[in-house]
C-alpha cells in the first residue's frame, strides 16, 4: 500500500468505529460536551499510548504533530466558540 492507502484506511477504520463510540457514550449517558471530551481525551491517549508501544517515540511524535497541525488549521478557519 502507498501512503495515502494507508492514511485512507486508517481513516475508514475511525469511520467504522464512530458510531459505536458514539452509541457507547450514550449508553452511558454522557451528552454533555465537557465530559465526551474527556472522553475523547481518554481515547486518544490510550490509542497513543499503543501507538508508542508499537511505533516507538520518533514515528510516534511524527505523527501526533501531523495531527495537532491538521486539527490546528482546521480549528483555525472552521471552529467558533459558543459561549454557554
Amino acid at each position: 500500500m502507498n501512503n495515502d492507502q494507508c492514511v485512507d484506511l486508517g481513516s475508514d477504520m475511525w469511520l467504522l468505529l464512530a458510531d459505536t463510540f458514539k452509541a457507547a457514550m450514550e449508553a452511558d449517558g454522557i451528552t454533555d460536551i465537557a465530559d465526551q471530551a474527556l472522553v475523547y481525551a481518554g481515547f486518544i491517549s490510550t490509542m497513543s499510548g499503543f501507538m508508542l508501544a508499537e511505533l516507538g517515540p520518533e514515528a510516534t511524535r511524527m505523527i501526533l504533530d501531523q495531527a495537532k497541525d491538521g486539527c490546528a488549521k482546521c480549528m483555525r478557519s472552521q471552529f467558533v466558540v459558543v459561549p454557554k
